[in-house]
């Protein structure tokens, strides 16, 4: 059975759940409060969830002295082709105990409803593993993010547009965790990765499945790839 909650702030989020998240949401005001006070001094001290610990199997986190200064904030602590490429124990064993998900280009193409087997097969295992799952996504789209949801089995939560903390801090109340022990998935540095490190959670840059997107993050793309070049030096000199 799905439940639907709509928090007094903000007045647009929707917070979706199922029975089986239900203990969760029973302390989410409580934890949106906290999560909202450290994240807002993860903004103002530059603090940032520890990254010395690999999340990707073989691969070390980006080398942020590498990077510019400005440049940090759109910094992901790894890179994947896809999210099949991400091992639940490798982040269980660096103390990651929930993962948020954005949905197009990272789980299904834009605007595609036909999930590919390699992305259900991935979010199996990482709830066999014990990890807890939620959706973050920027689609308008509402009705096509419930049956995506309810497809995959994991909840989803609809707020102010990603960077904007509101989503990932409902998220993180839902699945009931701490900032230092989640990780932000997603194909897009100034969404994913930037509201990621704006709350202060790591986060894996995926590859965007398809090259099929919407107008305005093409534009985005563009500066995305000017950033990507220094971004990919930094990681081919990470030890």
């Amino acid at each position: 059975m799905n439940l639907s909650l709509q928090p007094k702030r903000p007045k647009t989020t929707t917070f979706c759940t199922t029975s089986r998240n239900q203990t969760a949401t029973t302390y989410s005001h409580a934890l949106i409060k906290s999560i909202s006070a450290k994240s807002r001094r993860t903004s103002e001290g530059g603090a940032i969830a520890k990254r010395t610990h690999s999340l990707v199997k073989g691969q070390a986190p980006t080398d942020r002295s590498r990077v510019p200064g400005w440049m940090r904030r759109f910094c992901p602590d790894h890179h994947v082709s896809s999210v099949s490429a991400i091992e639940p124990d490798t982040l269980l064993e660096a103390g990651i105990q929930a993962v948020l998900l954005d949905l197009d280009n990272t789980l299904v193409a834009w605007r595609g409803s036909e999930l590919p087997n390699h992305t259900e097969e991935w979010v199996e295992l990482c709830k066999r593993a014990g990890l807890r799952l939620c959706l973050v996504s920027n689609t308008r789209n509402l009705p096509r993010l419930k049956a995506l949801s309810e497809r995959l089995g994991i909840p989803y939560v609809r707020g102010r547009m990603k960077p904007a903390k509101d989503g990932f801090i409902l998220a993180l109340a839902l699945v009931n965790t701490a900032p230092q022990h989640a990780v932000m998935v997603g194909d897009q540095l100034f969404t994913d990765i930037l509201g990621a490190n704006r709350v202060g959670m790591r986060s894996i840059w995926v590859e965007r499945l398809h090259p099929k997107e919407f107008f305005g993050t093409k534009i985005s793309r563009m500066a995305e790839r000017l950033l990507l070049r220094t971004l990919r030096r930094a990681w081919e000199h990470t030890p």
